[in-house]
């Protein structure tokens, strides 16, 4: 069993992608003295994937990074001792998997694939958006292999989308509710401003003229959709129609899920 250094950092408060946030060394009694690159060695060395033990203070939010070496990495994610998914993600720059961990354990990378046997019909990028997201805890499938791309998400399962997606411990799960597109995009941009810093762009109005169906925009969703229409996390439309009272299906509401996963890490 090993205890890590140097790849763990402690953060005060949220992580983001575009935040500063206050980051100081990640400091741990380790038998023995280990670093990333001789980490990868012992790896290399056994015929299990390696375990890492992580000790850190109750409350507290870290990133841990594990090295990938040879292997692959659009299926790696981190595990706990529990066989649970950590937010994971890869960081090209370092070569190595960031993810995020809230409490002591113990963890390792796992390659954590994804297939269904009901997707095939989707575009090639809903495919892949909802395998990706599968093979990282974000949405789910069923026992069956299938993923049910045309049944309609529920607010507990965009809950619980956000919360996996960010590591973001105060979403509260709603009901099996399904939600409706003005109501995902108002979602989704009040989580990117409260956990992101976003802001409402200043051109709304005009970045609302471009759909064709903006008059029956609900005021209080206009917002959400010019922001999530500034980012480019709505597909685009040939006929420029949004159709806000829609209710978003689940292989739809994959595409938009992946986009945010990719921006927020």
């Amino acid at each position: 069993m090993l205890l890590i250094t140097g790849t763990l950092r402690k953060i005060s408060g949220k992580i983001a992608k575009n935040a500063a946030p206050s980051i100081t060394p990640g400091i741990f009694p380790i038998p023995p003295m280990i670093t990333a690159s001789n980490i990868f060695a012992d790896i290399m060395k056994s015929n299990d994937p390696g375990e890492i033990e992580v000790i850190m203070n109750p409350g507290m939010n870290a990133v841990l990074s594990l090295p990938v070496g040879w292997r692959g990495t659009e299926n790696l994610v981190v595990i706990n001792q529990h066989g649970t998914i950590q937010t994971s993600r890869f960081n090209p720059a370092t070569n190595m998997i960031d993810a995020v961990i809230h409490a002591s354990g113990i963890f390792q990378l796992h390659e954590n694939t994804a297939e269904f046997s009901d997707i095939y019909e989707e575009n090639p990028v809903v495919q892949t958006a909802i395998t990706r997201l599968a093979s990282r805890g974000i949405m789910q499938g069923n026992d069956n292999d299938e993923f049910r791309p045309g049944e309609l998400l529920t607010l507990q399962e965009l809950h619980h989308a956000l919360a996996v997606i960010a590591s973001y411990q105060n979403i509260v799960l709603a009901t099996d509710e399904v939600i409706r597109r003005d109501q995902l995009a108002s979602q989704i941009s009040d989580f990117l401003m409260d956990y992101m810093g976003y802001h409402v762009p200043e051109n709304a109005n005009e970045i609302l003229e471009n759909f064709a169906d903006r008059a029956i925009f609900p005021d209080w969703a206009e917002g959400g959709i010019a922001l999530l229409t500034e980012i480019d996390l709505l597909p685009r439309r040939t006929d420029n129609r949004f159709e806000p009272g829609k209710i978003m299906t689940r292989a739809d509401a994959a595409w938009i899920l992946y986009r945010l996963y990719r921006r927020v890490w």
